[in-house]
């Protein structure tokens, strides 16, 4: 088995962000390099390939310290929520600020 490079990290680290973006004409030129790429292992018979594919990839908050000085990766829902709001909040006024007092 193969694995294609379609991972599970987030879009903006991937190897073919477009592909989620749907961003032509670059999203088609990465769909027929992964379509070349199954083509390529089937000719040379290799039965099968993987991917991970996902739009989030791999969610966590900040790391927890562990035993030995170790960190431990973390997801605490409620700090996570808590930073998309504050996200959320920045983005808003970044745009507000643009388009006028309005907020619009």
């Amino acid at each position: 088995m193969v694995p294609l490079p379609l991972s599970s990290l987030a879009i903006s680290q991937a190897e073919h962000p477009h592909i989620m973006l749907g961003k032509s004409p670059e999203c088609d030129r990465e769909i027929e390099a992964i379509c070349q790429m199954i083509q390529n292992v089937a000719q040379v018979g290799i039965p099968a390939v993987k991917y991970n594919l996902t739009l989030l990839g791999v969610v966590r908050t900040e790391a927890t310290p562990g035993r030995g000085g170790a960190l431990y990766s973390t997801f605490r829902y409620d700090q996570a929520a808590l930073d998309c709001l504050r996200r959320w909040r920045h983005d808003r006024g970044s745009r507000s600020g643009r388009r006028g007092s309005s907020g619009l």
